[in-house]
């Protein structure tokens, strides 16, 4: 979509199924409460009319979502927090960080600063549909942006105080753990946040079950899936707290030299039991080949194709001096083999997926922390 302040804007692909539901939803309800309209069922306009007007106010309300992120990120920005993203997705938004804030006043800012911006939404959209009552008797347009101003105000309000409800890793789970961190430390307040998140998501799935409500369901077991994850996270950024990349890095360089056919490569491969090598000539590190790579050459072409010809020159990479948690935010399930630098840009040593959840694990031990 773009990106603000630096920060790049996605939509995942599950955005292109809520907005159809929620322009429907807009589109043909009509709840009146206390002076203003929810929906626009009762609006004098054709059908066709009625769903344009659902879904110009269901993007309008997931872009009032997009500045509840925006809200988070920016206070994550002024206190030096990297942002990797903000995505709009099924149930809503997020804002992905690069790091979990170690202060818990921190923490607890920036989670309140997304719920506060959907308050303040609402507490400005709302006096302005109520304003608009008297405007809009005989006047189409003015009753369509009544309800419009409406609708997505109310939706905010409830965005706002949904958001939260002490269900980590929601904002409102966010905030208990900030507050009780600072008395219990973050570890033990994580814990307790994420007994307290999946426990709601459970009461959730039965009212979903009960009422059979789906969406509830969904959103259910996304915030225990979530707090799961949350709960994972932290613990492996305390396990890593003053570990350096050399320490956990494997310094056995294997290398290869870019004019090692395909075939000879994928031999090496086998016989190491590696997946990936760095391609090195005279010194200086030209980038990766994994076999990935080389499962996308024909057969028949493989001794005669060398590595130069497919290696990955875009490699991500991390120095040896720096904090080993640096790994956890280039390691994905794209990039599972890491080149280590040291300060003059030579070629050190690598981290891969699994060298990393070993030695990770061991250091976690030795600080009395277990990752499941």
């Amino acid at each position: 979509m773009g990106s603000i302040k630096g920060i790049p804007i996605y939509f995942h692909f599950t955005f292109l199924i809520i907005i159809p539901i929620f322009a429907t939803f807009f589109a043909f309800t009509g709840v009146k409460i206390n002076g203003f309209v929810l929906g626009f069922s009762s609006l004098n306009v054709s059908f066709p009319a009625k769903l344009v007007l659902g879904a110009i106010c269901a993007i309008l309300f997931f872009l009032t979502i997009l500045l509840h992120e925006i809200g988070h990120s920016l206070i994550a920005l002024k206190h030096g927090y990297r942002i990797k993203s903000i995505t709009l997705f099924l149930f809503g938004g997020v804002a992905q960080l690069e790091d979990t804030p170690r202060d818990p006043k921190v923490e607890g800012i920036m989670a309140f600063v997304g719920p506060a911006t959907s308050f303040a939404i609402g507490f400005v959209l709302i006096p302005i549909a109520l304003l608009l009552n008297d405007l809009s008797r005989g006047n189409t347009p003015i009753q369509a942006l009544k309800i419009m101003c409406g609708t997505i105000g109310f939706y905010n309000l409830l965005l706002g105080g949904f958001n939260l409800i002490p269900a980590f890793p929601m904002d409102g789970g966010r905030i208990l753990r900030s507050i009780l961190a600072s008395r219990l430390g973050m570890l033990k307040a994580t814990d307790i946040a994420v007994k307290v998140g999946k426990g709601i998501a459970v009461v959730m799935i039965v009212i979903g079950i009960v009422f059979f409500d789906i969406f509830i369901v969904l959103v259910a077991l996304f915030i225990y899936a979530g707090a799961s994850e949350e709960a994972q996270m932290t613990k492996l950024m305390f396990a890593l707290d003053g570990v350096k990349v050399r320490a956990i890095m494997n310094s056995q360089i294997y290398w290869l030299e870019p004019s090692t056919s395909v075939d000879e490569a994928l031999k090496r491969m086998i016989l190491e039991r590696r997946i990936s090598y760095p391609v090195v000539e005279k010194g200086v590190l030209l980038g990766i080949i994994t076999a990935e790579a080389i499962a996308r050459v024909p057969l028949n072409e493989r001794s005669n194709v060398t590595i130069a010809q497919i290696v990955n020159r875009s490699m991500p990479y991390v120095r040896d001096y720096m904090d080993a948690s640096e790994i956890l935010k280039i390691m994905s399930p794209q990039n599972d083999f890491v080149i280590v630098l040291d300060a003059r840009d030579e070629f050190v040593g690598s981290v891969s997926r699994d060298e990393f959840k070993r030695i990770v694990t061991l250091f976690a031990v030795q600080k009395g922390i277990w990752l499941n």
